[in-house]
Order: C-alpha cells, then structure tokens, then sequence
C-alpha cells in the first residue's frame, strides 16, 4: 500500500514533537510553540520544505528566544504578540545545528522506513532539544550563552548583536552594552559593499553589489538606543 507521507508527517509531529514539549509546559498553536520563561518565552516551529511533493516530505525545526523587552526596543513599538513564533526572536537556532553542526531536515520517502525516521526524531528532541529549553531557562544562562563566542557555544544559537547589547543593558553588565553599542556604532561608519540577489525568470540567481556606503540604518537605530540608555556615542 503506498504511504501517506503527509498523514505520517501529522502523526510525528503530533506523537513526538507536541507530547514531548506539552511534557514541559508548552502550549501549541498550529505548528508553533510557546513555553513562558525567565523574562521571556521559549519558541519552536515546525518549518515544512515548499519543495515537498507527494513522494516527499522534508521538514525541520525551528527554536528560539522571544524576550520582549528586546521586541519592544528592536522594532520600536508596545505592540506585542500574544503567542511569539521563532520569526519573532532575535536568539534562535535550527535543530540541524544544533544536533548536527549543520543545515538538516528530515526527510520522509520510500526509502527511509518510518520506523527508522520516528526513532531518530524522538531520540532529538529527547536528547537534544528538550533538554536544551529546560538548561535555558532563565536570563543568566541565556546571557551566559550569547556572551560566549559561536563557535565555543555549548548550543549553536545565533544571537542578533543589537540584541544582546539590549539583553546587556536590561539584565546583565550595562558596561557590556555600553562597549557593544559603541563598537557597532563605529562599525556603522565604515563605508562597505551591500550584497544583493537578482533572480532571472529562468529561475538563475546573481550576487550583486552596491556602491560602498556606511549603513545609515543602523546608524540612526545605534542613535535611539544611545538616546534610550543615556549613552555618549
């Protein structure tokens, strides 16, 4: 009998992925995730290939670290959403490099048995990504985690560098911050390439550049920040 590749989609993330953080406190809305924290939410979403077909299904996962405060700051608004999704946050991962080192997704076809693909995806979540929401649990080990280099970080998450000067300002060494800002403030200044892509209707991709120029952007973002902080640039 031939697979439903869609139906076992369903029923992996349902019986594996959404026990397995409902176990934890998650709530769940759709394929997304939310788990109330120290001064902010942990996030995780289940991101689908738009390449999928009826022979295929790929997916992978999504995680990351909504703080508000920082949401607030970031996009200059009150505005919050009610239930943040990892598109929200400004510290987050994949799943790939967090378990693997690398970009991955899981894949479901014809010649991967559903067995065996189940048996990996719960030994993930259960070995690497719950326990990983349960170690970041509060501020301290969320700014002890960006603080550290990527590369030396026990989990590989990215962190937005205006983020964590936020984080610093908010909880952890305003001195911090203050370096952090005034570093990228500077960086601002110099003059760079501005990389592009041009898609061709035969589906060709080309990298382009722009004239160099300072990012005025961030400079005039860097100046509200100083304004908020009471910080000298």
């Amino acid at each position: 009998m031939k697979r439903d590749f869609t139906l076992e989609f369903k029923d992996l993330t349902k019986e594996i992925l959404a026990k397995s953080l409902k176990e934890i406190g998650f709530k769940k809305q759709n394929l997304n995730f939310m788990r109330p924290a120290d001064n902010f939410v942990q996030t995780c979403n289940v991101q689908r290939s738009r390449y999928n077909h009826i022979d295929s299904t790929r997916f992978t996962l999504n995680f990351g670290f909504f703080v508000p405060i920082v949401h607030s700051v970031m996009k200059n608004t009150i505005d919050l959403p009610i239930f943040p999704k990892t598109y929200d946050c400004y510290i987050d991962g994949r799943t790939g490099h967090l378990i693997y080192g690398k970009d991955y997704w899981y894949e479901l076809n014809e010649k991967i048995a559903l067995e065996t693909l189940s048996k990996q995806f719960k030994k993930d979540i259960g070995n690497h990504l719950v326990p990983m929401f349960q170690e970041l649990q509060t501020m301290d080990s969320l700014l002890n985690l960006v603080r550290t280099k990527y590369d030396e970080r026990k989990y590989y998450i990215g962190a937005n560098i205006d983020a964590v000067a936020i984080l610093e300002f908010e909880f952890g060494d305003f001195e911090r911050g203050k370096e952090i800002l005034i570093s990228e403030y500077k960086n601002a200044h110099v003059p760079k390439l501005v990389e592009g892509k041009r898609v061709y209707p035969d589906g060709r991709e080309e990298i382009i550049y722009s004239e160099m120029c300072i990012n005025e952007y961030a400079i005039k973002r860097y100046e509200q920040f100083a304004e908020k902080y009471k910080i000298t640039l």
